[in-house]
């Protein structure tokens, strides 16, 4: 199964996250398939900004400059998983199984007291279980990514461990004598290849926003989301195609 049925990041559709409302009522429908932005030609709708906010356990708050915050956070990362997982699909390794998505929808039900606890958290969000299945999916395939196209590349070197236990770790020793570089090289190994992973991760996005048209809606006035108070409506957002 190739990580990308659509939507995501590093998730991922991913891309199939955008396509069940099945199961709403009509006036759930309506509110929820707004369209909040347009990915080079990807949709991503309100409904897939609720629910990752509400996924991740998230709490909207009541000031509407914070609540702003929290949906254009969530938007944000919407649209780099799109772009995440729309390469995805077309990266060699970065296949998901049915069996990951499985085990990932599983022990997101088992942090529920029980079944039933799941269920009313699912009709909460106004979430099928085919368009939880997405979700985790796209999630998924973002990761998919990481380890297949981003992690092999980012690699430590000595020099670069050395200078994270003098530069970073040392300075933060405040009582007797720090432990020496031997015992902590291979732990620091991977906090360094964590922070050159993602800043490679952060390079790749940079680059695949300049060369997609991303079309941001969701504050645009008038709102996509009529649910969204006025306060939190703006101008229209555009990042274009680079002019060659």
């Amino acid at each position: 199964m190739r990580a990308r049925s659509r939507r995501p990041i590093l998730t991922v559709t991913w891309m199939a996250l955008l396509c069940s409302i099945a199961g709403l009522s009509s006036a759930h429908a309506e509110i929820r398939d707004r369209v909040a932005a347009l990915v080079g030609g990807e949709v991503i709708t309100l409904s897939d900004v609720r629910w990752l906010i509400q996924y991740r356990g998230q709490t909207l708050p009541s000031d509407p400059a914070q609540r702003r915050l929290v949906y254009s956070a969530a938007l944000d990362q919407l649209i780099e998983e799109t772009l995440i997982a729309s390469e995805a699909q077309n990266t060699p390794g970065a296949e998901i199984l049915p069996a990951e998505i499985e085990a990932r929808i599983e022990a997101y039900q088992q942090s529920f007291r029980s079944e039933g606890a799941f269920q009313e958290k699912l009709r909460s969000m106004g979430m099928s279980p085919g368009s939880l299945h997405a979700m985790i999916l796209r999630q998924l395939a973002v990761q998919k990514f990481v380890q297949v196209r981003i992690q092999p590349f980012a690699i430590v070197v000595p020099r670069e461990i050395e200078a994270y236990y003098r530069e970073t770790f040392l300075p933060t020793v405040r009582d007797g004598p720090a432990p020496p570089l031997e015992l902590l090289q291979n732990r620091i190994q991977e906090i360094v290849g964590l922070l050159k992973t993602n800043q490679e991760l952060e390079r790749w996005v940079t680059r695949a926003r300049k060369r997609t048209e991303i079309d941001v809606l969701l504050f645009r006035e008038p709102p996509q989301s009529s649910n969204l108070p006025q306060s939190l409506w703006s101008p229209p957002h555009t990042e274009p195609l680079p002019r060659r």
